[in-house]
């Protein structure tokens, strides 16, 4: 059995601080400091190597279990990681105070618990844990019970009964949202006529007609987000600024609420869907708010999945600015960073993310006219199994493949190539419209005979893709490589990137 990187990749994920920190805590601490040795061993490594160290820590006492003693450092550093001031946000504290008041009462120290109540309550609606909340008064009911005397329990249960009555009119409004949100998110997947009447049962409810309807962050958040996603199940072009503006607006003002792991991810997506949106809108300067609001987060929650996720969205809108700028060092510096992030994050990046991290270098460098440094990481996507997150992504590879040689003037290439990339796709039940013409024209501009020919052949097929890529199914692709603007930089007898250039000056400015 292959042992386990757990340790590893706990240390790995360690910021400079948290480090420094492991370090003293336990240099300050008795004994012979052989974790600290073994910690430090595992930090030079680039790759989990558990052979090594067994052999380089063979004989030592306290390691005669290898499995006990990682188990036995890995708890070590979690419990010095909780201690730092920069993990100690409201969900741990909410936590701490629990157990202080668990401790409190064993002792019969009711007064002092009931002060830690206090805090607990403050802290849980704040963070908005209503199912907390609701213990939490529990608690509070029977410790008063047995700690004030009569009239006072009585003011006292009076309060927490009013309490617990706001609770659940706050927890049912957000369930009512949180209805509307599932409603939308599973609509798209009945027919047509079922569809429309769930978006218009949601749509009518007096709920969604005004924000004031909520009573709490959380239902805002529902609120705007199912506004959001009907949007765009019905391809409404306006809107989506509005309210993703808002969800975004609401957690940069309540950062606090990032302690639960569905809304950081609910900001993160968020903020990456915004940027996205904005880039192929024209609307750069909000697309790098936006990638600086991810970057700000990086510093505030740096672990390792949580870290990963975020270096994915940040450099994927990095990267697709620097493609829509047509500013090569940005893009090329990008690329650097986006190597070394591959390499880092290695497991911890999902499979979509790396794909579209491939792809955006990919498309980047064709659009530049580097065609040869293209080609690697095609042949990455290439490369990746048809049951991918992103198919469509590996498929669109064989055709970035076949672009990539031409532009190279690998012409025998591209003659070899194409009638197996044709086989493929169409075994694979993935040789659409746009597939078949541009194999189809592949296919007749290796053969054509002159200069007129070659036109000729370019002309018909610029024009076929007028017709071709009016398909939704090509949108995100042909958004990222303009395979239109491709061939008819040929045709002018231009770079790529020279061509963009050049029509967009040609294209007036939109009015404000």
């Amino acid at each position: 059995m292959t042992p386990k990187p757990d340790l590893f990749d706990l240390i790995h994920s360690l910021t400079n601080t948290e480090i420094n920190a492991f370090r003293k805590e336990v240099g300050n601490r008795a004994g012979k400091k052989v974790y600290l040795k073994v910690f430090e061993a595992i930090l030079e490594m680039d790759a989990y190597d558990e052979a090594t160290l067994k052999r380089m820590f063979k004989g030592k006492k306290t390691l005669n279990n290898f499995s006990i003693a990682k188990s036995n450092l890995y708890e070590k550093i979690l419990e010095i990681m909780t201690q730092m001031p920069h993990h100690q946000n409201l969900e741990t504290k909410f936590d701490k105070f629990r157990h202080q008041i668990s401790i409190l009462l064993k002792r019969s120290l009711y007064k002092q618990a009931l002060q830690r109540v206090r805090k607990t309550i403050r802290i849980a609606e704040k963070l908005e844990s209503f199912r907390m909340l609701q213990d939490l008064y529990e608690l509070h009911r029977e410790i008063a019970r047995n700690y004030l005397p009569p009239k006072d329990y009585v003011n006292l249960h009076n309060e927490i009964r009013a309490k617990e009555s706001w609770l659940r009119e706050i927890n049912s409004n957000l369930q009512r949202y949180k209805e509307f949100y599932e409603t939308a998110n599973i609509a798209p997947y009945f027919r047509r006529e079922i569809r429309k009447a769930m978006i218009g049962s949601i749509l009518r409810h007096s709920l969604m007609q005004d924000e004031s309807e909520c009573r709490s962050i959380s239902a805002s958040l529902y609120f705007f987000r199912t506004w959001n996603y009907l949007y765009t199940i019905q391809e409404r072009d306006s809107g989506w600024q509005y309210f993703s503006g808002k969800i975004i607006q609401i957690l940069t003002e309540n950062m606090h609420m990032l302690a639960d792991p569905s809304v950081f991810l609910i900001y993160v997506n968020t903020l990456f869907d915004f940027g996205y949106k904005c880039i192929f809108e024209g609307e750069i300067s909000d697309a790098l708010d936006a990638t600086e609001k991810l970057k700000g987060i990086q510093k505030s929650i740096k672990t390792g999945e949580n870290e990963a996720l975020i270096f994915s969205r940040f450099w994927k809108l990095r990267m697709m600015i620097a493609r829509f700028e047509l500013d090569q060092d940005a893009g090329m510096g990008a690329i650097k960073e986006i190597q070394n992030g591959l390499r880092r994050f290695n497991d911890k990046l999902s499979r979509q993310d790396e794909m579209e991290l491939e792809f955006m270098v990919a498309v980047f460098l064709l659009t530049m006219e580097r065609p040869s440094e293209a080609i690697n990481w095609i042949l990455r996507l290439r490369e990746q199994r048809v049951s991918s997150s992103r198919p469509d992504l590996h498929f669109y590879s064989w055709l970035l493949f076949l672009i990539a040689h031409f532009n190279l003037g690998h012409f025998d290439v591209v003659e070899q190539q194409s009638s197996g990339t044709r086989n493929y796709l169409r075994d694979k039940k993935a040789l659409g419209p746009l597939e078949k013409l541009t194999l189809d024209f592949f296919k007749q501009v290796i053969k054509a005979k002159n200069m007129a020919e070659t036109r000729e052949i370019m002309e018909g097929f610029a024009n076929d893709l007028d017709l071709v890529l009016g398909n939704k199914r090509y949108g995100t692709l042909t958004e990222n490589f303009d395979i239109k603007s491709w061939i008819r930089s040929r045709l002018e007898g231009i770079p790529l990137n020279e061509y963009l250039i050049k029509r967009a000056k040609s294209i007036p400015e939109r009015s404000s």
